[in-house]
């Protein structure tokens, strides 16, 4: 996944001004604190004003992780172990394998609206596996809904602080959309899961990851573990109030349980089944 290159647009909490800086100061900064919703919107209206050329999107962690370069964005199957900087042969080996397994009874058990996109391509049933926290994909859930990103933030926040990260990718054209100037492409999860699939479409999402995918350990070893990284696409880092914002009640606060239907959805019984079952097949450290 390329880089954001030269100068950028974005907020620093060193100056809280919307301002040129660099890629690695946005990694750097601990994030900008924002208080309320409506200060968060209009510093989101600042970037995309002035990033015309990316299309922003946003994703909402109780926590911010971070390397030796600042903030990192990394698909959960190339996480490192807890105290690690790599992610060791073993367990992304076995990462793969549970993959592939999981990967394999999606598209034998598919049967809904679809099913012949479904079964031709494997990123879609990776994205699906993904969404539905299956099992760790080379892929990471990122949503166009800045409500979605905030929920997502702050329902599991333990500390004062949450966050709430600011991606800019190329303009997205269709179901997959792929820039190979880039390496990345995104996914838009809403037009490839049936409308049973309540959970994509409520959350507005999408998954993000490099292209072309990597779709086995060895060819995880010709790509260097930063290009994997999403962070290589972060315009900007907010810091959110973990108990929420303060005005959270004016503009409409999504609560988390909406988030997340589970009755009538119908692909989530299917991924649950598969879930069990590779469960009790790869107990490993993901």
């Amino acid at each position: 996944m390329e880089k954001l290159k030269g100068r950028i647009v974005s907020y620093l909490s060193s100056s809280k001004k919307c301002e040129s800086t660099t890629l690695n100061e946005v990694w750097e900064d601990p994030g900008i604190v924002v208080e309320s919703y409506a200060d968060l919107v209009a510093k989101i209206a600042r970037l995309s004003f002035y990033n015309p050329e990316w299309v922003l999107f946003f994703r909402g962690q109780a926590r911010d992780f971070v390397n030796k370069n600042g903030t990192s964005l990394r698909p959960q199957i190339f996480r490192a172990e807890q105290g690690q900087y790599l992610v060791s042969p073993p367990v992304l080996r076995k990462r793969y394998e549970k993959l592939q397994r999981a990967d394999d009874m999606l598209r034998e058990m598919y049967t809904y609206v679809g099913k012949k996109r479904i079964v031709r391509h494997q990123i879609l049933r990776w994205a699906i596996l993904q969404h539905y926290e299956v099992c760790p994909t080379p892929l990471l859930d990122i949503t166009q809904s800045l409500r979605v990103a905030v929920t997502f933030a702050t329902c599991e926040a333990e500390n004062d602080f949450a966050y709430v990260y600011v991606l800019a990718v190329p303009q997205v054209t269709g179901s997959i959309s792929t820039s190979t100037e880039h390496s990345l492409q995104i996914i838009r999860l809403s037009s490839i899961c049936p409308p049973a699939a309540r959970r994509p479409h409520f959350q507005e999402a999408y998954l993000m990851g490099m292209f072309p995918p990597i779709d086995s350990p060895r060819q995880k070893k010709e790509v260097p573990i930063g290009e994997v990284d999403c962070s290589r696409r972060l315009l900007c880092k907010f810091r959110v109030p973990g108990s929420g914002l303060s005005d959270k009640g004016k503009f409409g606060e999504i609560p988390y349980a909406a988030l997340m239907p589970v009755k009538g959805d119908l692909l989530l019984d299917l991924c649950n089944s598969i879930k069990r079952e590779i469960k009790t097949r790869y107990i490993i450290n993901s």
